[in-house]
């Protein structure tokens, strides 16, 4: 091996770690996470609801893909929130417990403001269980959702 100047092995290895970088963010963008999104009446009893005007709904994302997409480098993180929903007003009317928060009225980031997209996949949300009580995949609306917060 001829000998190289420590400028030179520095060089060396920028380009070696600049290539694993860009293989790296090629398997990335090759197998994006396909996610599902599931709403469905919650019958655990850890949160007992005592109105029956009142049901307990999960929200659930699934990587339908997860395998795959972590052997590509992205870094999963599935689960669901539970929401309260009145049958007499047809709204949801807040999240319970703790989990992953799919949509949210509120803007996290900023704490006192209203999130204009999360109010939307909301009232969407309200409208699909409104016509679907018994739940069923909500892919479309959490995803437009995400799409506008940039998720």
């Amino acid at each position: 091996m001829p000998d190289l100047t420590r400028e030179e092995l520095e060089a060396a290895l920028n380009r070696i770690k600049d290539q694993e970088a860009a293989e790296r963010l090629k398997a990335l963008e090759a197998t994006p996470p396909i996610w599902q999104f599931v709403i469905e009446p919650d019958d655990d009893k850890f949160d007992q609801v005592y109105d029956d005007s009142v049901i307990k709904y999960r929200i659930e994302g699934i990587v339908i893909n997860k395998e795959e997409a972590e052997a590509a480098g992205h870094d999963i993180r599935t689960g669901g929130m539970t929401y309260l929903y009145n049958t007499l007003s047809k709204k949801l009317i807040m999240s319970i417990g703790g989990g992953h928060v799919w949509i949210s009225r509120r803007n996290w980031y900023k704490e006192t403001e209203v999130d204009e997209a999360g109010v939307v996949a909301w009232e969407a949300v309200e409208r699909f269980i409104d016509e679907h009580p018994e739940g069923g995949d909500i892919t479309d609306i959490i995803s437009k959702y995400r799409e506008v917060r940039g998720k």
